[in-house]
């Protein structure tokens, strides 16, 4: 996302910020209340990376990571925070990670969920150790939408492809093929607690899907096959 794609007010600091608790106390000094969007640089498999942007105060879930960008097994394994060297070759500083580039961007479930239920509550996003935009969250999610970052699975992504193959009693969905985010995936384990595990083939790599029992269920009883 480049930055002159953003319609906000730009910020200017005379300190260079490289925490969200700095920038808070900041903000504080000029008497504005924004909510602080962090972002981290992931990396896996080596020179796979992606920026996920979520609530300040709050951890990142990882399970959720290797969920939404379909990250498999094994690599999911290998999912840590970009060292400073790494950040740097993206062209980052530690402190100045915002929602552009050309690496995935993802927003997070906490951070959609905050916005979503506070469109007009301001954000502040970094463009630089001394720069950030500030602008309300529902402009944010438009321009980021249009900007193509990634969004949290919704269940209107999730269409049950064939359920003839199902294995077991009548509301086991094992055996069944799903389209979730253009995949075709065949479910066989759907007993997690709010996920399910497929694969693209029988001894391919595993992927999480955020598909709980309930959730098949309900695209069961609305759009039977």
């Amino acid at each position: 996302m480049q930055t002159n794609q953003y319609q906000g007010k730009e910020m200017y600091w005379k300190e260079e910020t490289v925490n969200c608790r700095q920038k808070r106390k900041l903000l504080h000094r000029k008497g504005i209340d924004a909510e602080i969007i962090k972002s981290i640089v992931f990396a896996w498999d080596e020179e796979q990376y992606a920026v996920v942007c979520g609530v300040s105060g709050s951890k990142l879930d990882l399970m959720e990571i290797r969920t939404e960008l379909s990250i498999p097994t094994p690599e999911a394994g290998t999912i840590k925070l970009a060292r400073p060297p790494e950040v740097r070759e993206l062209g980052y500083e530690i402190g100045a990670v915002g929602p552009w580039g050309s690496i995935p961007v993802y927003i997070s479930r906490a951070l959609y969920r905050t916005l979503t239920n506070n469109p007009s509550r301001r954000v502040d996003i970094p463009l630089s150790l001394d720069r950030s935009l500030l602008l309300s969250g529902s402009d944010f999610l438009q321009q980021a939408e249009r900007a193509g970052v990634l969004f949290p699975g919704k269940e209107e992504e999730v269409m049950l492809l064939d359920l003839r193959h199902r294995k077991g009693h009548e509301r086991s969905f094992f055996g069944s093929w799903v389209e979730y985010k253009s995949q075709s995936l065949h479910i066989f384990d759907p007993r997690k607690e709010g996920v399910c595990l497929a694969r693209q083939e029988r001894y391919g790599p595993r992927y999480l899907l955020p598909l709980s029992q309930s959730r098949l269920e309900h695209h069961l009883k609305t759009s039977p096959n």
